[in-house]
């Protein structure tokens, strides 16, 4: 199973389909459950879920979809409790499944999942998550400097000694910041377009080493991030990618870093 998430409106749908696309789909049968579909897909069964008919549900689609053979199941959205187990039961006969989640990080996802199962089956549908989760990505948009106009300058001009050592940054560095007047090219706001900010977590641990996984899950889900076998990439490191490659003014990186 891999997991996009993030907040409404941060893309990752998109995220989703640029997946879809990494896929040779001439020789892998892709099956997508989606409501609704956004993007036609060549050489991928799209089906479009029918909520209030019979059958027509995402958990009654993914049993479906069992049956046709599919090597990849992208979901559109996990908003039930019978979504995420029909999934997760999906991911135990063989198939990958790719899909989006609403959560604020990378850790935070595994909570909305089991905030999500049903009380009665928490435990069973946790370990099975524990075994069969691979990679979990968090996303969120943020404003891009405009390349055309960003006043250049070094950290220490514009960051305390506490925010660079919080970035992580030297002080002599060179960064871009915000020009407010702006340019033609960015039409005098002085922001040309967004990019991705991630954070994300995978798991390289094979199945019957995965008890520290599932005992971190049902314990304490930041204890995750220790565990050998998982590799984790943070917001912060991030946000010192952006800002060290002028796309990102380091004052709005450190609003970013306390969201």
């Amino acid at each position: 199973m891999i997991l996009l998430s993030g907040p409404t409106g941060s893309g990752k749908t998109t995220t989703l389909y640029a997946c879809v696309q990494q896929i040779d789909r001439r020789r892998r049968h892709v099956l997508t459950i989606e409501d609704p579909i956004e993007y036609e897909l060549r050489y991928a069964t799209q089906w479009q879920v029918r909520p209030g008919m019979r059958g027509g549900e995402f958990a009654d689609l993914i049993r479906a979809s069992m049956r046709h053979d599919p090597d990849y199941i992208i979901i559109g959205e996990m908003r039930d409790g019978e979504t995420v187990e029909t999934a997760l039961r999906a991911t135990e006969s063989g198939h990958t499944v790719i899909s989006t989640i609403h959560a604020d990080t990378a850790l935070q996802t595994f909570e909305r999942l089991r905030s999500l199962m049903p009380h009665e089956r928490e435990r069973a549908s946790t370990y099975t998550l524990a075994q069969q989760v691979k990679a979990v990505l968090n996303q969120r948009l943020v404003k891009t400097l405009c390349q055309g106009c960003a006043h250049k300058g070094s950290a220490k001009e514009i960051l305390e000694a506490h925010d660079l050592a919080q970035l992580g940054i030297d002080a002599d560095v060179p960064v871009r910041r915000h020009n407010s007047s702006g340019c033609d090219l960015c039409n005098r706001t002085g922001i040309s377009g967004r990019t991705l900010l991630l954070d994300a977590l995978l798991i390289t641990l094979g199945p019957g080493q995965r008890n520290s996984v599932y005992e971190a899950l049902t314990k304490n889900v930041n204890a995750i991030v220790g565990e050998d076998g998982v590799i984790v990439h943070t917001r912060r490191e991030g946000l010192v990618d952006l800002v060290l490659n002028g796309l990102v003014d380091p004052r709005a990186a450190m609003s970013y870093l306390e969201e």
